[in-house]
């Protein structure tokens, strides 16, 4: 397995568990654990058959190993008062969202209900969670470059009177998503780490307050408006290859032709 199958491996058990109505609500770690340990046996073998390869016996060990914090963790989590409400769940589907006129797409991991406080969560499978957590992953204290036009301005905001930058918004606008449907709820989002080492098997949770969410709802008018205005000269520049321009052979502004169907805003290439 890739780094993307097995990630995909483990997040498949943890949505089956979330989709099991019975299993979710369960406060005992071993009985968690069994659960997970059994589904993880059922997929293996109908992904790779009764006599898997020595390398993916060995990554299917190393998915138990974070299934297994993982299940303490849950039961923690579980008899906290935290409970799955929701899985792979859809924004166009359980939450539109649009701004500036198009709709945003994406799917939320889990959705979790406390009372009435509410937490998005986005499972991660990487070694080690990011430095700082997830807020440090998607913004950082303003660092200017030496090219004057990027960052643009709308990546820029304050908080507590300290510049900052985005780098993503991927939970921001899972939290406007949500947001805008529970107005007076309390929001947190956040990573749930599947990490390698024992101990940074753990839910790294954000607190989505208003600020926050402007700032980003401000970020993606800015990104949305330069898409839409063909604005693409900044990836070519910065010969970013992960990005938009690798996709299109370094010629974005060339091959995506981004127009209005319908009257329905949305953006089709």
């Amino acid at each position: 397995m890739d780094d993307l199958d097995f990630g995909n491996f483990c997040h498949l058990v943890l949505e089956a568990f979330g989709r099991d109505e019975s299993a979710r609500n369960l406060t005992d770690g071993e009985s968690i654990e069994d659960w997970f340990l059994d589904a993880a046996d059922r997929f293996a073998f109908e992904q790779f058959g009764a006599r898997p390869g020595l390398a993916v016996r060995i990554q299917l060990q190393s998915a138990k190993a974070r299934l297994r914090s993982a299940a303490r963790l849950q039961a923690a989590e579980r008899a906290a008062g935290w409970e799955i409400i929701a899985v792979e769940r859809s924004l166009a589907d359980a939450y539109p969202l649009e701004i500036s006129g198009l709709r945003i797409s994406g799917k939320i991991d889990r959705v979790e209900r406390n009372g009435d406080r509410y937490r998005v969560l986005d499972y991660k499978t990487s070694d080690s969670p990011p430095k700082g957590g997830a807020k440090s992953d998607h913004c950082v204290n303003n660092r200017l470059s030496d090219d004057i036009d990027w960052p643009p301005d709308y990546a820029f905001f304050e908080r507590e009177e300290k510049p900052m930058r985005w780098k993503k918004l991927q939970l921001p606008l899972y939290s406007l998503a949500l947001v805008q449907h529970l107005p007076d709820a309390e929001l947190t989002a956040g990573y749930f780490h599947l990490a390698k080492a024992a101990t940074d098997v753990a839910i790294d949770a954000w607190e989505m307050d208003p600020e926050w969410l402007e700032a980003a709802h401000t970020c993606a008018e800015g990104v949305i408006a330069d898409v839409l205005a063909g604005k693409f000269a900044h990836l070519v520049s910065r010969g970013d290859r992960d990005g938009l321009a690798s996709w299109h052979l370094g010629l974005p502004e060339k091959t995506l032709d981004l127009t209005f169907v319908g009257g329905d805003a949305s953006p089709v290439p």
